[in-house]
């Protein structure tokens, strides 16, 4: 992996996201858009509970060819040679987990313009910057019922690479309207493992 930061690589078993605690007002929104039954007060119980949702409301775990696929975006996904875009950046984060083999994750952070980079194999993940944190976050649109649509629109423009946590809260003061919090980039990927498959890379 070639980039002017310094790497830093860790096993999956490292990657913890689950204990981190979920702000208040942000699990609300994380119910209210999944019609959850209960706030979720922490990483692990909402990635729980959004895979319970996801499995019973469309086809879970997606195939990488129903991600949200663009001609061009800030994040993309290379895997054999082949590099695909996306949307939201949560998407290209689940692409490892949904083929085999090493996937090399790029994404253009929405402040500075820096880039955060990832190679993530079968045990382990390396990326640079080390510093790079992920956010998370919702929006406050009102919704009737599970709507997939909707609710993806609300979490994954909150999506975000960035190089650094000054750089995620200098972003945050921009979206005034959501409400966000950042976690490192590491538990971003085990998170995002974790919402296709429990624990597990795909076979």
């Amino acid at each position: 992996m070639t980039h002017d930061s310094p790497e830093k690589t860790v096993s999956f078993e490292e990657s913890s996201y689950r204990n981190r605690a979920v702000p208040p007002e942000l699990g609300a929104r994380f119910a209210r858009a999944f019609d959850l039954s209960d706030r979720p007060e922490t990483l692990g119980e909402w990635v729980e509970q959004f895979r319970r949702r996801a499995r019973t409301a469309t086809d879970w775990p997606p195939a990488v060819e129903d991600l949200c696929l663009t001609d061009d975006s800030r994040h993309e996904a290379t895997v054999d040679g082949e590099t695909r875009y996306f949307h939201c950046d949560l998407d290209a984060l689940l692409v490892p987990f949904l083929t085999d083999g090493t996937v090399r994750i790029r994404s253009e952070t929405p402040v500075d313009a820096e880039t955060v980079v990832a190679e993530v194999g079968r045990e382990s993940m390396t990326f640079a910057p080390s510093d790079a944190v992920l956010s998370l976050g919702a929006g406050d649109a009102a919704t009737d019922g599970f709507d997939p649509e909707v609710a993806y629109g609300q979490i994954c423009t909150y999506v975000n690479a960035f190089a650094s946590m000054a750089e995620y809260e200098r972003w945050a003061e921009t979206v005034p309207e959501a409400e966000t919090m950042a976690i490192p980039f590491a538990g971003g990927l085990g998170m995002a493992g974790e919402m296709v498959r429990a624990g597990e890379r795909s076979a």
